[in-house]
């Protein structure tokens, strides 16, 4: 009988022990609420703040994607430092976003993904790429450009889509 009791203590204390995880030094943590808040055409004067809205553009401008929590000037994402690749040195949450733009066929509408220390990010669409839905997606990415995970084990990611309405010009 106590060898038993003895066998289950053990295993228990085993169990105990690999289950006990301290994630907060473990990994990087973003935040909770992190999104798109909004996708701006500056010279078009437009912005999207829900999917599938509509955005004006012209024929070269650059657009600008805002991130919530907003950046704060200590480069800030809540609690998560923004950082170039390869800036983070010892501090476990910091990283960059990555950022993909892809058009309704999953093409992608830039030259390659952004990866982005600041915000607002600035994206240079490709020519082809200035009319339709195109959607936007922003990843959290550590120090070592793996991908951010919430306290539930999934990517920290955000997407927002928007209808690129290009000035007549721009289609000639």
């Amino acid at each position: 009988m106590n060898r038993y009791f003895f066998l289950t203590a053990m295993i228990a204390c085993s169990l105990a022990a690999g289950c006990s995880i301290d994630s907060s030094t473990s990994s990087p943590r973003g935040p909770s609420d992190f999104a798109i808040s909004r996708i701006v055409s500056v010279k078009s004067n437009g912005e999207v703040t829900q999917n599938g809205g509509s955005l004006p553009i012209d024929c070269s401008e650059s657009l600008l994607v805002y991130l919530a929590p907003e950046v704060t000037s200590e480069h800030l994402l809540g609690d998560f430092l923004l950082a170039a690749p390869g800036g983070c040195g010892s501090t476990v949450s910091c990283g960059w976003v990555e950022l993909t733009v892809t058009d309704d066929q999953r093409a992608s509408a830039t030259d390659a993904p952004i990866d982005s220390p600041t915000t607002p990010i600035r994206v240079d669409l490709k020519p082809g790429s200035r009319n339709g839905l195109l959607t936007f997606h922003a990843e959290l990415r550590d120090s070592a450009g793996a991908p951010v995970q919430t306290d539930l084990n999934t990517i920290l990611s955000a997407e927002l889509s928007a209808q690129l309405s290009p000035s007549a010009a721009c289609l000639n």
